[in-house]
């Protein structure tokens, strides 16, 4: 294999390469280009480093009110002004007895990076004004180490190497410090591979974690598969035409943890929204079970995914 760009049909292919720094076409697929490195696992003991708040108590809990706390992870080049505004209709509805916590990720994108890993839809609704943020950056990287490149948001399957991690996860763990401590985290897109990755790195932190649209990055197999102890219950929310993140890669997620429901909806890579009340409705109805369950053992679900199948 050879290390070249994979075009982001979202882009001109002038722009794209103009925003990569790339020469000709041609240049991209020549033979001389060094291969493409093996994907580089993380380290499980490195990153938990990164989650250890001195000051911090590690463990769930509400504060007062009796309102569940769930923190929110927007997805990639994005913000959480638009993760609330995605969450408007479940947060309309569950206002009495759940708080929503949204963050922004540490890494701030420049205009030409936003338009990069951007929605194109997004960005015309919000504007430039606002500032776009991303937890980590996928690489693709040579055997050497010499070259490497920015993978599109859709090519991010493909990556050998996240950058940014340890910042982000200093971050959630300043966030937990100063804001938590949470009952549950969601998160979307990248923000679902944050959520899930932090509770396989810190299962005491959550009673329970939503993904939307979720995935594991290819670095993150090690996280999960190194993890100790019970995982939180996941309940996978996924867009049948999702074509960023395939469902596959969704249930692979979800075979990760020993508990998990998968939900999907008629639509793309999308929180559910308008016109997609089934899936809305299966995430207040989780919402509202662990409101109910207060400090009592989840049940387990009947709808699990074990192995990346569903029974």
């Amino acid at each position: 294999a050879e290390l070249t760009t994979h075009r982001d049909p979202l882009l001109p292919e002038e722009r794209r390469r103009k925003k990569l720094g790339k020469g000709r076409p041609s240049d991209q697929h020549s033979s001389s280009h060094p291969k493409i490195a093996k994907v580089e696992l993380l380290d499980v003991k490195t990153l938990k480093r990164h989650l250890a708040p001195s000051d911090a108590s590690d463990s769930t809990g509400r504060r007062s009110g009796g309102k569940l706390r769930v923190l929110c992870l927007h997805g990639t080049a994005s913000n959480k002004k638009i993760m609330q505004f995605s969450l408007r209709s479940i947060m309309s509805q569950t206002k009495d007895y759940v708080e929503f916590v949204a963050v922004d990720a540490p890494i701030r994108l420049n205009d030409l990076q936003t338009d990069l890993w951007g929605d194109p839809e997004i960005l015309r609704f919000f504007g430039k004004n606002l500032s776009y943020f991303l937890w980590y950056k996928h690489e693709m990287r040579s055997s050497d180490h010499k070259r490497s490149v920015n993978l599109p948001t859709a090519q991010w399957y493909k990556g050998t190497h996240v950058v940014g991690l340890e910042n982000s996860l200093k971050a959630l763990a300043a966030v937990y410090r100063e804001q938590g401590p949470f009952d549950g985290v969601l998160g979307f897109s990248q923000g679902a591979a944050m959520a899930t990755l932090l509770a396989a790195l810190k299962p005491s932190w959550f009673r329970f974690v939503i993904s939307l649209a979720g995935f594991v990055s290819p670095p993150a197999e090690s996280i999960f598969d190194e993890s100790s102890g019970k995982l939180p219950p996941l309940l996978h929310v996924h867009g049948e035409g999702d074509a960023t993140v395939s469902l596959a890669h969704g249930k692979h997620l979800c075979s990760k943890f020993q508990e998990a429901r998968v939900v999907t909806f008629r639509g793309g890579h999308r929180p559910p929204a308008k016109g997609q009340s089934d899936a809305i409705e299966a995430i207040i109805t989780f919402l509202q079970k662990h409101h109910n369950l207060e400090n009592r053992q989840p049940r387990e679900f009947t709808n699990i995914v074990r192995n990346g199948n569903q029974s």
